[in-house]
Parts: structure tokens; C-alpha cells; sequence
């Protein structure tokens, strides 16, 4: 019904069309400058052929598709992904209400597919190899669903019968020119010379290049689709971080405003107006600007700082309405070869996308601070300076990561790019909106240097001194004294906790981090070559 509608319209438009030319004399206006057709004929003539042309190759559809793109058609599954792409296939046809289709896989990198055929019962599914090999299957039956609509609902024969109307239209209007020139230019009598097919047949040339022109603006491929529609939605969430520092001239005594760095950010809290960027990007600034999209900039103040996770929130001192955040994913789905999306400000270019896949997992970095940070994410989606702090999103145009640093010899980008993973974000934001930086439990100890620890060779993590009033000296645990000779004798140097090894500051401070104040935990310990175990109950900093 849908289709018979459709090609009701394009009769009708072809119809009105010929009523116009009508009532407005064309046919006359041309007649009196030299040029005699019969423009209802002609437009009926070009209709006929345009139309003819445009089915013929939906009839052989199948045929080329299957040979322009290498498809391989799946008779019997070999595979369980072949397996699985039968059986959904199946399903979504059942659901539709159309036959089973054929289906088929063709090599590509890129994240494809498409559905193609004059049969709604009869037609060819085929879905590329990238897209086999990036999507979870969740995401690849949702463009499978997609393909199958395109079939159930007659898609194809629309787009021919649109195609219909494209070649009609520059069969007509390209015999006008030719029939036009011939007569008027080149005065040939009847108008249909060798000027009117040398003019003709470049007019086709010019007109169908133009149709094609809005036939790709229309048209995107799967994955082209997937990654504009997450750049319109996640675009209006990226900011721009400006940061500036006063200074006082030496002579004038006066203080000036410097540029101190730029980066990028994202909205976390619409309606308190909370950005999430790097620290890098606000550390040491006394003046902050935020630019959202439309190029309007707001003040801002720090709110929290995670210098050991290379994180900072900033709040808008006054944010406009209509602010939008983007949705939270879950790093811990991630897998090598998954598409990623980097969003954020290079070299002040604004609004910038860049696009990529996860090239590795659980990779480590250093923060600001010294401290490592785990469990990273490296892509190979283009970050530069100024993308740090904006976002790394995934497929679906979920946060997955906040991009913080690349690595590269020249400091542009070499495709290794980091992301902190957006679980440790989830951890840590909320912390420094209540408390302004990480809140992890204590001991009550203060732990000899890193650069003590290699100079003396120590193994562990020796005990500095002990608080007052806190658990470590409440369980007995003692700190480093000095002899009577001035030398330093050791006391309990921390070797484990829960089991695990602990050789720097930074991996005892991880260790604490895993836990929350009230938590018990095993601590072993070395004293006097003499191994001890102690169980402590965590508390707050004092």
C-alpha cells in the first residue's frame, strides 16, 4: 500500500508538472524563440526511460551487489558468528513478516551493512567483516534490525521510484538545453542536430553529477550514521577550559592576566552547572572560563582536585539553562578493536572529532602527582593538546573514558592516546563534589620517601612514626628511631596488605584506596627481621 501510494505521488508529480508548463506557456515562451517541442510529450518520453532504467537495475540489485562487494553467501553456518547471523536474521524476518532473506559477509574493515532486492521475500542481507569483528552482538542485531525494516518496508522500491523521478528530470531538462542550443546557437530548423546530442549528453553528464551530489548528502554508510548521530548528541556536553594567572609587573607593580593553558571538558551535572576536565588543565590557575558551543564563556571555580588521578570537577558560577551531560558506559565492556570517539579542543580548534578504536587495555601512566594510574585506556583516536579532559565515548555515545595524555616524540598525536576509564571517573567525581579531593581511609603513619626507600635498598615501606590516636599506633605498630650513635634504626617496615606486596608509597596508597573507612585489613609487617601480622580497622584523616 505504502509503495503503491508512493508511485500514485510521483504520477501526480509528473502530471502537475506537465500543468504547470501548461498554464504557465512555456511551450509558447519557447515556441517564440525558436524553440518548437511538445513538453508533455517529451516529459511523458523521458518519463518512460527514466523509470524503465531505474527498475532494470533494481531487478539486477542482487546480482551486483553480490559481485561489486564480494559478498559470501551463507548456506550452511561454519562459524558460530555465521551461526548466530542465520538465526538472528531469521528472527527479525519472522518478526517482520518478510521471507527469509539471503544472507551474506563481506570483507571490510569499515563497520557496514546494508539490505538490497526487488523481492521483500527474496532479498540479500550482508553485513561486513569489521563489523562482525567490532560490535557486541547486542549492537550488530540492532543494524540487522535496521537493514530488515529497510526490506520490510519497501525501501528499495522507493529509492528506485525516486530514482525514477531523478532520471526523468535530467532526461527532460537535459533535451530542453540540447533542443535549445541546437536551434537558438546553432540554428539548426527542427532543432534536433549534431548540437543537440553533443549538449545533450553533456547536460545528462552535468545534471546527473548534481543529482548524485544530493544523493550522497542523504546517504551515509552504517557506520558513518552511527558516528555523526553521536557527534550531534555528545557535541553540546564538550566544553572549552580556558585557564588564566595573575601576575605582578616587576616595575609597574601592576597585575596582569596571562593565558595559562586550555583544555577540554564535559558537562557531568547539567543543573549545577559541574564540568569534569584533567587537573593538568587547572592546575595553578587563578582564573577559569568555560566556552560552551555557541561560543557563549562562563566563570568557573575548582570544586575538587584528584591530582593522583589527573582529574579535577569545576563549577559555573552562573550556568545557562538547557545544559545537557552526557550518559555514563562502563569501561569494564570494553575490548581491544572497539570503535571509540574523542571529542575536545586541539590547538584551540573547537568541537573537534576524531575517531578510533580501543588499541589496548589496562595500561598505566603516570599522573601529575607521581602516582601511577591503572587500568588505562589506549587508543589510537587522534588526542593533541587541548583534547585533554574532554570525552571518550563509545558507539553508542556513552562516556567510556576522559582523554588525559598522548604519547609522542614531536607532542602531537602518534596514535597512542590514554583515557582514565570512566569507572575510576565514577569512583572519584563524587568524592571531590562532597569533599573537594580523594577521601581514602588511614593507618595514622608516616611512610619513609620512595627515594629513601631505593638509596637504602629496603624491601617494604618502612614506618616513618606513628599518630597519635589513630590504628596503627593503636595496634602497636612503631615508627623509625634513631640510635645512640645517631644511626636510624628501623621499626615496622609494611611489606603486605592483604596479601599483597607493597614496595612504594604509591602502591601502599593504592592498596588503601581499595577500601573505606570502617574496613578491616590484614597488615604484615617487618621488625627486627622478624615478621608480624596485625589487623586494623581503617579510619578517617584527622
Amino acid at each position: 500500500m505504502r509503495i503503491l501510494l508512493f508511485l500514485a505521488t510521483n504520477i501526480a508529480v509528473l502530471v502537475l508538472v506537465s500543468l504547470i508548463f501548461n498554464l504557465l506557456g512555456l511551450e509558447g515562451i519557447l515556441a517564440n524563440n525558436g524553440v518548437d517541442l511538445n513538453l508533455s510529450s517529451l516529459l511523458i518520453f523521458c518519463a518512460l526511460f527514466g523509470f524503465s532504467g531505474s527498475f532494470i537495475s533494481l531487478l539486477l540489485s542482487k546480482w551486483m551487489a553480490k559481485r561489486s562487494t564480494s559478498v559470501q553467501i551463507i548456506t550452511s553456518a561454519e562459524s558460530r558468528d555465521e551461526q548466530w547471523l542465520l538465526e538472528t536474521v531469521q528472527s527479525l524476518a519472522k518478526e517482520a513478516g518478510i521471507g527469509m532473506p539471503e544472507v551474506g559477509i563481506f570483507p571490510s574493515d569499515a563497520s557496514n551493512a546494508f539490505a538490497t532486492g526487488w523481492n521483500r521475500n527474496n532479498a540479500l542481507v550482508a553485513v561486513s567483516t569489521g563489523l562482525l569483528r567490532r560490535f557486541e552482538q547486542s549492537e550488530a542485531r540492532a543494524v540487522l534490525a535496521h537493514e530488515i525494516g529497510h526490506v520490510a518496508n519497501g525501501d528499495m522500491i522507493t529509492l528506485t521510484l525516486l530514482q525514477g523521478i531523478v532520471n526523468t528530470f535530467v532526461m527532460f531538462f537535459a533535451r530542453i538545453i540540447g533542443h535549445t542550443v541546437d536551434r537558438v546557437i546553432f540554428k539548426t530548423q527542427r532543432g534536433y542536430g549534431f548540437g543537440y546530442f553533443i549538449v545533450t549528453i553533456l547536460a545528462e553528464i552535468i545534471l546527473g553529477i548534481l543529482a548524485k551530489t544530493i544523493n550522497y548528502l542523504s546517504f551515509a554508510t552504517e557506520d558513518e550514521a552511527n558516528t555523526t548521530e553521536v557527534f550531534q548528541r555528545a557535541s553540546p556536553a564538550v566544553v572549552f577550559v580556558t585557564s588564566s594567572e595573575l601576575r605582578r609587573q616587576r616595575f609597574s607593580r601592576n597585575i596582569m592576566e596571562i593565558p595559562r593553558g586550555a583544555g577540554s571538558g564535559f558537562i557531568w551535572d547539567a543543573a549545577a552547572g559541574l564540568i569534569v576536565t584533567n587537573y593538568h588543565v587547572v592546575a595553578g590557575a587563578d582564573r577559569l572560563a568555560i566556552t560552551l558551543r555557541n561560543e557563549q564563556q562562563y566563570a568557573a571555580e575548582v570544586v575538587g582536585l584528584a591530582p593522583e588521578r589527573d582529574l579535577a570537577v569545576l563549577r559555573m558560577i552562573t550556568p545557562p539553562d538547557g545544559l545537557t551531560s552526557l550518559p555514563l558506559g562502563n569501561s569494564s565492556e570494553l575490548s581491544v578493536g572497539r570503535k571509540v570517539m574523542a571529542i575536545g579542543n586541539p590547538f584551540g580548534l573547537d568541537t573537534t572529532l576524531t575517531v578510533g578504536v580501543v588499541s589496548a587495555l589496562d595500561r598505566e601512566i603516570k599522573s601529575p602527582s607521581n602516582r601511577v594510574i591503572r587500568g588505562v585506556i589506549q587508543t589510537d583516536a587522534a588526542i593533541n593538546p587541548g583534547n585533554s579532559g574532554g570525552p571518550l565515548l563509545n558507539s553508542l555515545g556513552q562516556l567510556i573514558g576522559v582523554n588525559t595524555a598522548i604519547y609522542s616524540p614531536s607532542g602531537g598525536s602518534a596514535g597512542i592516546g590514554f583515557a582514565i576509564p570512566v569507572n575510576t571517573v565514577i569512583e572519584v567525581v563524587p568524592q571531590l563534589i562532597a569533599y573537594g579531593k580523594i577521601m581514602r581511609p588511614v593507618l595514622g603513619v608516616e611512610l619513609a620517601s620512595d627515594r629513601w626507600l631505593r638509596q637504602f635498598r629496603v624491601e617494604g615501606v618502612p614506618i616513618v612514626r606513628t599518630y597519635r590516636g589513630l590504628p596503627a599506633e593503636s595496634v602497636g605498630m612503631i615508627g623509625a628511631r634513631r640510635g645512640d650513635r645517631g644511626e636510624i634504626i628501623l621499626g615496622d617496615v609494611i611489606t603486605h596488605i592483604e596479601g599483597k606486596p607493597v614496595t612504594s608509597n604509591d602502591e601502599f596508597l593504592t592498596a588503601m584506596e581499595q577500601h573505606r573507612v570502617g574496613d578491616t585489613i590484614a597488615v604484615t609487617t617487618l621488625r627486627f627481621g622478624e615478621q608480624k601480622r596485625f589487623t586494623i580497622e581503617l579510619s578517617n584523616a584527622q
